[in-house]
């Protein structure tokens, strides 16, 4: 849409008003230097009232669903009238004696976006001033007069005053100087002036000189890089991230360079593009123009990602609107990611082409009668034998994929696209595509990059209708960093690199367990579809075993399969549940799971599963302490199912056997055994099963020497740990842990897990794995340890402490983007020693310690604390007892107090923290995230 076909491009800017009433002013003006800042002051005030009700009307446009073309040619038509006018006013009015000279030499052009007549409503602003000879004092004036009118105007402005000869040494010193000059436009000034610089620096353009779009193709691999090689992430960057207005500057600038063409559209008659994939490309150019209008709208400057903080925003500014199967963020980003996924796509046809133009490579090898491989991509060999109508061959074109290892040829994959529609039950039911389909999950390699390859050509959708639910569905929980379609297949990854043996070192049990598996298909089946009816409602899991189910017989897979992948897809979220949010040192907790896992090869396959899971979840979601959880969790279960429960059921037996392996190791270590044996009937057996026997003579080593001080505090940093242990040994108190809560969220220090251990004498022992609140990773520097331990140690004594605030979590007047159900869930069953108390609640600072205040406020006891964080929603669990009897909650009565004062607690500081509005308690499906 060129500007002058913006119809109502008169209600954005009138320019003839605005130049008039400039002109009215400069004829108010007087002539002494305090008349001309007066008159400085009104055409400020004019200016910026002008560019107010420009960018408001282009903003009421947006939300009345103007496309994205409005908003960009609108604003650039804005700014271009501000822009010239202003320029022209301060020519004629830089000095007293009136018009300046420089209004007849210089030249004003814009360049870089701007250049491109592409701004959205707060982008940077490029100029040029050119010049014809050396910078003049009035050219200066003219300059600065300018500029400091526009940054008065809160306007970012890129300026440069250059001869021709400049610019093109400059260019040539800089390649992004020369991206910037190859799309400049002239705005206003000497004419000619312009048309030398664009005559002389277009002769330093040679086509067939291929360093500087290579440089382009280069930098788009290399962002990339740097901003996630992932397409459907749920936080992208609409500029330079896969498939943004970046990608489609690329293919701008290579065109204009090799082609010399000035719109894309005129690739259409050179055979890089099709009409439709130029429509397509348009199309989808449009839709991002409208989504970073809408972006820069919302946040008030130029910002390119879009954050789950901002996307409700964004769909609401855009008209999305919520439906009983989809909400209006949903709707937005489903679109987005089907725009990037096309303009991703044209980007790498584009490329293949130039590449092809570049280096030409004449190779032509068969596959079969169907394929070969031209200039290292799979192809057609002729068109007419894979007619789309008739689609069988797309599954063998993806397997030749694999095998060869090479992308599709842009001709295969345009066929490909137009056969589609054609893909209907009898391509899903054929034996031959079902086996090639199986025989790529077995590949030893591309198995990931050839499912993202069907996924993105939108053909494995259409082969499992089912997958087509979750391809482009977000998950707006702050936690999952993709779309529940590239979360799955990056989870099939990690499958694959456990299977080449590429993580031995860090996953040694999955890697062991792989080696060994007969049929891994089946693996990678129950990982294809463990998500498979997200956005469903209801519990996934269970309406995903029963989809796993039938698309596994329609692929033909034997009973005893179909069975183990639909258990699987069932049970995916058990094994990190257990390990996250139940104390696997209780034998209960053990035994439950090897009932519900059966026999040792099940709990080997849900290992995997999980692992994979996590692991896909985002590139934070896998450490090292959840790694030892599950190793933990497996030995202690597969011990259960191979050798039977009842040994595992007699805790003071396997507690004993425990103290004699610990009193052994430390007195190799030097300790008398007398004095270990004294020092170790001050502990429970629920101390001496949880941790190691090499973990128990470290923490003698520390607390022999300190048993009789009233309080010790240490912090321990171990290599390759993600956490920070804090060991703290004092008299037990009601209260205990909650104190320690406060504290260490007063100092933006997050709790992992708590395990306390109360002695036969009295005390209580705290072992505590915490990270630093805005890392997510240990406490590193010591000063800052020293501190928390000083006010710990001052807090436990019963000393006042003035404690720091907290400067994580919700800012104030934020509030939060997400809506996390509040619920709170006594367990009965599980611990036949504590009654468990699960939290699930918005997170926010603070939150452990309202909890724990609550609880020793009604007299109980924790001795375990699980505690999980999944973005935005926190699900702790407490393993409570009665601080007098030491038995699980008795009183009907108080369970049900535990309960309301629990929520009103929640409820009163989640308003505090600013997140009320986001603590829900309408039902909702049940998504617990790895």
């Amino acid at each position: 849409m060129p500007m002058k076909s913006l119809r109502f491009r008169n209600t954005i800017f009138d320019r003839d008003a605005f130049d008039a009433a400039l002109r009215t002013l400069e004829h108010a003006t007087g002539p002494s230097e305090s008349d001309r800042l007066t008159a400085r002051t009104q055409v400020l005030k004019l200016a910026q009232s002008t560019l107010k009700a420009g960018k408001d009307e282009i903003r009421r446009r947006l939300t009345q669903g103007a496309n994205g073309r409005v908003g960009v040619k609108g604003t650039t038509w804005l700014i271009d009238g501000l822009v010239i006018a202003l320029f022209h006013h301060i020519e004629r009015t830089c000095n007293p004696e009136g018009v300046c000279e420089a209004a007849s030499q210089m030249t004003l052009v814009a360049t870089g976006g701007y250049g491109r007549a592409e701004l959205n409503p707060m982008s940077d602003i490029d100029l040029l001033f050119l010049v014809p000879e050396a910078i003049t004092p009035t050219i200066e004036q003219v300059v600065q007069g300018l500029l400091y009118l526009l940054w008065d105007l809160k306007l970012k402005v890129g300026h440069a005053v250059r001869t021709i000869p400049e610019c093109l040494v400059a260019a040539q010193e800089e390649i992004q100087t020369f991206t910037a000059l190859l799309e400049t436009r002239y705005l206003t000034g000497p004419q000619p002036l312009y048309d030398r610089f664009f005559a002389t620096f277009s002769e330093t353009i040679h086509p067939d000189d291929f360093a500087f779009p290579q440089a382009k193709i280069e930098e788009r691999i290399d962002r990339f890089r740097r901003f996630d090689k992932a397409l459907y992430i749920n936080e992208p960057n609409i500029k330079e991230g896969p498939g943004g207005l970046r990608d489609i500057h690329t293919v701008w600038w290579i065109s204009k360079y090799i082609h010399r063409v000035p719109l894309v559209k005129f690739l259409i008659g050179r055979g890089v593009f099709s009409e439709e994939e130029y429509r397509t490309f348009i199309e989808s150019r449009d839709f991002l123009w409208q989504v970073r209008s809408a972006l820069h709208f919302v946040t008030g400057r130029a910002e390119d990602r879009l954050s789950l903080q901002v996307q409700p925003l964004v769909a609401e500014l855009l008209g999305f609107k919520n439906s009983p199967r989809q909400s209006a963020v949903s709707r937005l980003m489903r679109r987005y990611f089907f725009h990037i996924t096309r303009i991703h796509h044209l980007t790498d046809v584009f490329i293949e082409y130039f590449e092809q133009q570049a280096h030409p490579d004449t190779t032509n090898r068969v596959l079969d009668n169907l394929f070969c491989v031209v200039g290292q991509r799979v192809n057609l060999r002729q068109p007419a034998l894979c007619p789309i109508e008739e689609p069988l061959w797309i599954m063998q074109a993806f397997r030749w994929m694999q095998i060869e290892m090479l992308p599709l040829h842009a001709d295969l994959h345009r066929q490909i696209i137009a056969a589609l529609p054609f893909v209907d039950r009898r391509v899903q039911l054929d034996p031959g595509n079902n086996r090639l389909f199986l025989e790529i999950l077995k590949g030893e390699r591309w198995v990931a990059r050839t499912l993202q390859a069907m996924n993105r050509a939108r053909f494995l959708g259409r082969f499992i209708p089912e997958f087509a639910r979750i391809v482009c569905l977000t998950q707006h929980d702050g936690y999952h960093a993709f779309t529940v379609d590239e979360h799955t297949i990056l989870a099939v990854e990690q499958l694959r690199h456990i299977r080449m043996g590429q993580l031995t070192q860090e996953l040694p049990y999955s890697s062991r367990i792989m080696a060994a598996l007969e049929r891994p298909e089946i693996l990678y089946l129950a990982v294809l579809f463990h998500d498979i009816a997200k956005g469903r409602g209801g519990d996934h899991s269970i309406k995903g075993a029963a989809i796993a189910r039938k698309v596994c017989q329609r692929m033909g897979l034997d009973k005893e399969g179909r069975e183990t992948v639909a258990w699987l897809v069932r049970n995916h979220l058990l094994m990190a549940h257990t390990a996250q949010r139940r104390d696997i040192d209780d034998p209960q907790t053990v035994v439950e799971l090897a009932q519900q896992v059966e026999h040792p090869q099940r709990l080997s396959l849900l290992l995997l599963v999980t692992v994979a899971d996590i692991r896909a979840v985002s590139p934070k979601a896998w450490t090292s302490w959840k790694a030892q959880l599950l190793r933990n969790l497996y030995d202690f279960t597969n011990e259960a199912l191979n050798r039977g429960v009842a040994d595992l059921l007699d805790t003071e037996k396997r507690a004993e056997d425990k103290r004699r392996l610990v009193a052994d190791a430390a007195v190799q270590r030097g300790f008398l055994r007398s004095q270990v044996n004294h020092y170790l009937k001050r502990f429970t057996a629920p101390y001496m099963l949880h941790y190691t026997a090499s973990r128990i003579v470290e923490h003698m080593s520390f607390l022999l020497g300190r048993l009789e001080k009233e309080i010790t505090v240490h912090f321990v940093q171990r290599d390759r740990e993600e956490v920070t242990e804090l060991w703290c040994y004092s008299a037990d108190f009601a209260g205990l842990l909650a104190k320690l809560c406060q504290v260490l969220a007063s100092h933006d220090i997050s709790i992992i897990q708590a395990h306390v251990h109360t002695l036969k004498t009295g005390h209580a022992f705290n072992s505590i794995d915490v990270v630093d609140a805005a890392t997510g990773g240990p406490i590193v520097r010591l000063n800052r340890l020293d501190k928390v331990r000083r006010d710990l140690e001052a807090a436990l004594t019963g000393k006042e402490v003035k404690l720091p605030t907290p400067t994580q979590g919700i800012k104030k007047g934020q509030g939060s983007p997400f809506k996390v159900r509040q619920h709170i869930t006594l367990d009965f069953e599980t611990s036949e020693e504590h009654t468990l108390c699960e939290v699930q609640t918005h997170d926010f600072p603070g939150l452990l310690y309202t909890i724990t205040h609550v609880i020793s406020g009604l007299g109980l006891q924790i001795t375990t604390a699980k505690i999980a964080t999944y973005g935005a929603r926190a699900i702790d669990v407490f393993y409570l007892q009665e601080a007098q009897s030491g038995l699980p909650i008795q009183s009907t009565a108080l369970q049900e107090q535990l309960v309301t004062e629990l929520n009103q607690a929640l409820l009163a500081a989640a308003e505090i923290a600013g997140v009320g509005e986001a603590i829900i308690q309408a039902s909702e499906e049940e998504e617990y995230p790895q």
